[in-house]
C-alpha cells in the first residue's frame, strides 16, 4: 500500500532514524511527510533532497493561524513563506495548525471565532491557488488539536458554503483520543461527511495513546502498552487493528496515511501493521 508511510522530524538527533526511514520509503516507495519542528536549514534541504517520495510539508509553530488580531500578519507571512519555500521544492501539501488560543464554547463567541478564522482561511486558500504550479495544486490540511468535534462540524460547513476548495482535514486519530469528548464513531460519521459531501481530502497522523498524555507511541509500543488490541475509546465492539483497517485504511485508499511517532521505532512499528492493519 503505497499511500501509508511516514512523518519524520527536522531534528538532528533524530539524524540517523530519520535518514534510516527516508531510505525505508525510497526502497518501498512510501510518503514522507516533514514536520517542521527546529527550523534547521540542513536538515531541511538534506530530507527534501533525499526523500524521493516526501509529499507533504508540516508547518512549523510559527505558522499557526492564531485567533489574536494583531499577531496575524506576522503569522500570515510565515505561512505564505514556508508554503512557496515548499512548493519552490515540488511539495504542495501543507498541514497546518490553527492555535486557538482562547477557546469558549459558548454559542455566540464560538461563531466570532469561526468568523475570524474563516476570514484568514480564505486568505490562506486565495494564496495557495497562485502557487499553483505544472498542473499541481497546492493543499492545506487543517489537523485536528484541542477543539472539540462539534467545533469542526461548524468550521467546515462554512469552508464548504464558502468554497474553499484548498482548505482539507488531517485528522489525527491520538489527539481525537485525549483531546476530545466524542466518540471515534462520532469522529467517523464526520469524516464521511466531509468526503461525501464536502469533497474534502484527508490526510492522516497514526500513532497511539494510552492515557490522557500525547505520547505519540507506535504500533510496537502500544502493544507493549497492551493497548493495540482493546481501547475503550476507540470502540467497545472493536479492536484498534479493526478500526485503523476497515474504517480508515479501506475507507479512504486515495487518502494518506503516515506513521506519527518517535523515529526509533516507526519501521518496526510499520513491519508489524504491515501484517495485523495494512495486510500486504
Amino acid at each position: 500500500m503505497n499511500n501509508f508511510g511516514f512523518k519524520v522530524i527536522d531534528v538532528k538527533k533524530f539524524d540517523k532514524e530519520i535518514f534510516e526511514i527516508i531510505e525505508y520509503s525510497n526502497n518501498n516507495k512510501l510518503p514522507i511527510e516533514l514536520a517542521i519542528y527546529k527550523e534547521d536549514k540542513e536538515m531541511y534541504e538534506r530530507i527534501i533532497k533525499e526523500g524521493k517520495y516526501l509529499n507533504t510539508i508540516h508547518l512549523s509553530r510559527k505558522c499557526n493561524v492564531h485567533l489574536k488580531n494583531k499577531t496575524f500578519e506576522e503569522h500570515k507571512g510565515n505561512i505564505f513563506n514556508e508554503i512557496e519555500r515548499g512548493v519552490s521544492y515540488g511539495i504542495y501539501r501543507f498541514v497546518l495548525h490553527m492555535n486557538i488560543e482562547k477557546f469558549n464554547m459558548k454559542k455566540n463567541e464560538r461563531k466570532d471565532i469561526i468568523k475570524v478564522l474563516l476570514e484568514r482561511l480564505s486568505e490562506i486558500n486565495e494564496f495557495s491557488k497562485k502557487m499553483d504550479k505544472n498542473d499541481k495544486k497546492v493543499e492545506i490540511f487543517i489537523e485536528n488539536l484541542f477543539e472539540p468535534l462539534y467545533f469542526y462540524k461548524e468550521l467546515f460547513e462554512e469552508i464548504n458554503e464558502l468554497e474553499l476548495d484548498r482548505i482539507n482535514f488531517c485528522f489525527d486519530i491520538g489527539h481525537a483520543k485525549i483531546w476530545s469528548k466524542d466518540t471515534l464513531e462520532n469522529w467517523l460519521l464526520f469524516l464521511k461527511i466531509m468526503k461525501n459531501d464536502y469533497k474534502k481530502n484527508f490526510h492522516f497522523h497514526i500513532h497511539f495513546n494510552a492515557g490522557l498524555k500525547d505520547q505519540h507511541l507506535s504500533f510496537e509500543e502500544s502493544i507493549n502498552e497492551g493497548i493495540t488490541e482493546k481501547d475503550e475509546y476507540f470502540s467497545k465492539l472493536k479492536n484498534i487493528s479493526d478500526i485503523i483497517k476497515y474504517d480508515l485504511i479501506d475507507v479512504y485508499k486515495d487518502d494518506t496515511f503516515v506513521m506519527e511517532q518517535n523515529p526509533k521505532y516507526q519501521i518496526s512499528g510499520y513491519e508489524i501493521m504491515k501484517k495485523k492493519v495494512i495486510n500486504e
